[in-house]
């Protein structure tokens, strides 16, 4: 009879209660993900709106880099408990867990851009935007060019709280890229299409005359960028060093002591209903090019 209490008493203080974690329980999974940024670079009297890819003249114009972003998304921690003698244990949902935006870094080059971009209250905002100010009192970071061309690789890194569900990752990023030259380039028309190269000419020979041959690493590489953003397009480029005629298939670089901006490609021949090149290509650069630079050898600023 003694053992018997004594097996009972026992059983009881290990299994009585209320709460009992036999198991893990899964979550219930998470509902509703979405995270998104989009970075805008405009002029401080948001007349103009940088699209990605842009090409810019430098100039000391000041412009500002806003983001707009949102998350949204919960989950549930599913949670064991167990009660009774002997014990029933089942899951129970536990509350809902919501993303929220935290701290947004901006970055051109890898360099960051002003202080970090804070919600206003890192336990509520979904949804920020600089803009107008939405979720946050930044009105975004300034930005200037005028004293580096080249590319601008401007990033933005947005932290988010990843609950105890532990979501990853715990960020998300967004990229505008913006093309800064001292010339500002300008595309020709042809009865309302842009003058280009003409598909069917597959490979296009770029002369380089014997007189210019100082030009040649800065050609091969212009090339080869140029040629890198065709792919896909049918057209490729190279360089030569003899005359390759006045076809769609040539361009021949020239020189001219009158010219204004830094460069200026030309033709003879434009289909007038594609504004395909179809003869007498030509690409007119400064006399002065073995001196003069367009793009400075590190970043100023």
């Amino acid at each position: 009879m003694k053992c018997y209490i004594a097996t009972v008493t026992l059983f009881l203080s290990l299994f009585g209660g209320t709460a009992w974690a036999q198991d893990v329980c899964p979550d219930s999974g998470n509902a509703g993900t979405v995270q998104y940024a989009t970075l805008y670079l405009r002029t401080d009297d948001t007349t103009c709106t940088a699209v990605d890819g842009t090409y810019m003249k430098t100039s000391s114009t000041a412009y500002d880099v806003d983001i707009a972003m949102e998350v949204t998304g919960h989950c549930q921690v599913r949670i064991n408990q167990c009660s009774g003698v002997p014990p029933v244990c089942q899951c129970v949902d536990g509350p809902y867990q919501f993303r929220y935006i935290g701290a947004t870094i901006l970055k051109d080059n890898g360099s960051q851009l002003g202080s970090q971009i804070n919600p206003s209250n890192l336990n509520n905002i979904q949804l920020l935007d600089t803009r107008a100010p939405t979720g946050t009192s930044s009105t975004g970071n300034n930005w200037l060019n005028g004293t580096y061309e080249g590319i601008h690789l401007i990033t933005s890194s947005t932290a988010w709280s990843n609950t105890t569900c532990n979501w990853t990752p715990t960020s998300f990023a967004a990229s505008l890229t913006v093309n800064a030259v001292k010339c500002e380039p300008t595309f020709l028309e042809t009865n309302g299409h842009i003058t280009h190269l003409d598909p069917a000419a597959s490979t296009i020979h770029v002369y380089l005359p014997t007189a210019m041959s100082g030009a040649s690493t800065a050609l091969h590489n212009a090339v080869n960028e140029w040629t890198s953003a065709l792919s896909g397009t049918g057209v490729a480029l190279d360089v030569v060093t003899s005359s390759c005629g006045t076809g769609a298939d040539c361009i021949t670089v020239t020189t001219s002591g009158s010219l204004t901006p830094c460069g200026l490609a030309q033709a003879t021949g434009v289909d007038p209903d594609t504004g395909a090149i179809t003869a007498g290509m030509t690409l007119t650069i400064r006399s002065d090019w073995n001196t003069r630079t367009c793009l400075p050898p590190s970043k100023g600023g």
